[in-house]
């Protein structure tokens, strides 16, 4: 009976030594949880009606491991992966959107600076070329930056895939474990197999959301996205499908819905891939087309050194030319006017008006109206979708809205010839009619008048043109417009009207269409530097009439830097910056809830270790322990087989 005794003590130290030997080489593994030897004693037996114990049992080989501390180490594993994999792509944007030198900013307020240096020369060939160059040099970086864009988004539906497909061997993975460990022999604790699913779950969690369910003999539950979707013993796959906005969603293979991931890089990855990135890349492509439109259209109502124009092709197309613009064009257009100056060979000017309704105008129906002005004709082509603006022979036209050199004289009958001169100062289009008050000669009979009315029919004023007038002398009819009346009479009731523009395109059309454009495209993935402009650096139009000295469009084009982003409250400067500023202040919130949820985890981690890690000190004491138990037990059966040497001695 001692010698069983000596026995089992002898057994279950060399199994608390190797279990002890197991824990010190791996007390560095990654994921291990010390195992503990529980030992039980043996059932006691009856010696001559005496209760004698019968020795040891190894009773269970203990994993020590705190199940809430374990959980809460996962689910704060999935929390930090998805902040650090978001951080990391807010800091990618943030670097893109950063201003500064070389930034979209600094090339913008480059161009800014080098049309002023223009206004003071106009006429100076290597300052018009240096304003190409920051203009194309603005374009390249607006493009660059939609292209980094473009590369991020690319770049992330590549790991949202690649982190879908290793979910999925992940998954396939675990169930396998899973039926390892339920296949295990009852009583044999597979502790090793535990920390292995331990870990498998953990890098699931960098994934996706996890929620862990702890069941009896070592059985486990998994829910992924909020417990919606559950692993059991037969593996599950997730696909990627994208939407017809082009976003991207994980769903169950075959599935007809998308799952909703809360934590883990797959969520992060799919937040920035469709909504993120889209988003910043959306405002600057707001800020692109605005600044083409903006541009386009100040640009569209001047004129270069080169004068009037031949002929102009329109550089943007509508999706149908017999659709109403509304419906048509790529930038907005409003119902208003747009003034077509035609210049003759003899250098008349004659200045008219058509309406522009986009609810219900077609670029065919705006051609039409175009061609019915004298001398000019507007031809569309269905195949581009482009408008092209073709002047008589000899005639010339543009889009200032110059005044006319001699009005129009249908309802004149008197002698007296009138012509316009100066140059309008008014914020509103005007057109002024002026009626002849009584009948007589220019600059002789008394009371003879001219009655000037507005637009609404109101008199503004009446101009003595009889006694005391010297025939070709300036009226001043206001706001920078002048009036001469030459030698001869007037008729009572002849009248005349004096079209002044303050606004010749109040429709927006010419930047809609292209004519007289700066930029091409319409956005921040084509915007580009218009060819006719490249090749010609006469072309810019820093003038409203032609005059070198005339800088009145290159200064409209000068105060853009001080306009606003349509619907933003901001000038594009401060548009621009403040687009960095957001995403600095993401880049920040996510660096502060980084530190919080690193401090956090790292606080369960050390949770989890103080109760699962190895601690070689306790180890060796234990060791020394059980290695004097196993040294006592080898004297208890020494000393068991002496007596018994003895005991076979006496029976010989």
């Amino acid at each position: 009976m001692n010698l069983n005794i000596g026995l089992s003590a002898i057994q279950a130290s060399q199994f608390a030594i190797n279990t002890i030997s197991h824990n010190l080489a791996n007390a560095s593994t990654e994921g291990y949880h010390r195992q503990d030897v529980l030992l039980n004693t043996r059932r006691s037996t009856i010696v001559d009606g005496k209760v004698a114990g019968s020795g040891v049992n190894v009773g269970q080989l203990r994993r020590i491991r705190n199940n809430i501390t374990e959980t809460a180490y996962t689910n704060s594993t999935s929390d930090l992966s998805r902040i650090d994999q978001s951080l990391m792509l807010e800091s990618r944007i943030e670097s893109i959107l950063t201003v500064g030198d070389g930034s979209i900013q600094d090339a913008l307020n480059g161009l800014f600076d080098e049309m002023s240096r223009l206004s003071a020369n106009p006429g100076e060939i290597s300052l018009r070329n240096s304003v190409l160059n920051q203009a194309g040099n603005l374009a390249s970086r607006i493009r660059e930056t939609s292209s980094q864009f473009v590369d991020i988004k690319d770049g992330v539906k590549q790991q949202i895939q690649l982190e879908v497909d290793t979910l999925n061997l992940e998954i396939e993975e675990l169930v396998g474990l899973q039926n390892q460990i339920n296949a295990s022999i009852e009583g044999r604790a597979p502790n090793d197999l535990l920390d292995k699913r331990d870990q498998l779950v953990n890098r699931i969690a960098e994934r996706v959301d996890v929620q862990r369910f702890e069941f009896v003999q070592n059985k486990m539950g998994l829910g992924l996205a909020g417990s919606t979707v559950n692993i059991g013993m037969t593996p599950i796959r997730f696909e990627t499908v994208t939407d017809a906005a082009g976003g991207i969603q994980v769903q169950l293979e075959n599935g007809d819905r998308p799952v909703e991931f809360a934590g883990g890089r797959i969520a992060a990855l799919l937040d920035v891939h469709n909504n993120m990135i889209g988003g910043f890349a959306g405002q600057v492509d707001t800020f692109a087309a605005e600044l083409i439109s903006q541009m386009d259209q100040l640009h569209a109502v001047g004129i270069g050194i080169d004068g009037p124009f031949k002929t102009l092709q329109g550089a943007r197309p509508v999706s149908d030319v017999d659709l109403p613009l509304a419906e048509s064009a790529v930038f907005p257009i409003e119902a208003g006017e747009l003034f077509v100056t035609i210049t003759s060979p003899s250098g008349e000017r004659r200045t008219t008006g058509i309406t522009i309704d986009p609810a219900t105008d077609s670029l065919r129906d705006v051609a039409t109206k175009i061609t019915t002005i004298s001398n000019v004709q507007a031809v569309v082509d269905s195949n581009t979708g482009k408008m092209s603006v073709i002047a008589q022979p000899g005639y010339h036209f543009d889009f200032t809205g110059r005044m006319e050199t001699t009005p129009d004289l249908a309802g004149v009958t008197g002698s007296a010839i009138p012509a316009v001169g100066g140059n309008y100062t008014g914020d509103q289009n005007q057109a002024y009619t002026l009626t002849a008050i009584g009948t007589g000669e220019i600059g002789k009979t008394v009371g003879l008048k001219i009655q000037v009315a507005d637009s609404n029919g109101t008199v503004i004023d009446e101009l003595e043109v009889g006694d005391g007038y010297a025939a070709g002398d300036p009226l001043d009819l206001g706001q920078g417009v002048s009036l001469q009346l030459g030698v001869g009479d007037l008729v009572a009731g002849d009248n005349f009207d004096v079209v002044v523009v303050a606004n010749s395109d109040t429709s927006g059309l010419l930047s809609a269409i292209g004519l007289n454009n700066f930029f091409t495209g319409q956005d921040a993935g084509s915007i580009d530097l218009d060819s006719r402009i490249k090749g010609n650096p006469d072309a810019i139009a820093t003038s409203q009439s032609g005059d070198l000295a005339d800088t009145n469009n290159l200064k409209g084009l000068i105060e853009m830097r001080n306009q606003f982003v349509d619907g933003k409250g901001a000038t594009f400067e401060n548009y621009l910056g403040e687009l960095n500023s957001e995403i600095g202040f993401r880049v920040q919130a996510s660096i502060s809830v980084q530190g919080s949820l690193s401090d956090l985890q790292f606080l369960y981690a050390t949770e989890r270790d103080s109760v699962s890690g190895v601690d070689v000190n306790e180890e060796l004491i234990s060791l020394t322990q059980y290695q004097k138990t196993y040294e006592a037990a080898i004297q208890v059966v020494r000393s068991m087989e002496a007596m018994l040497d003895e005991l076979f001695q006496m029976i010989r």
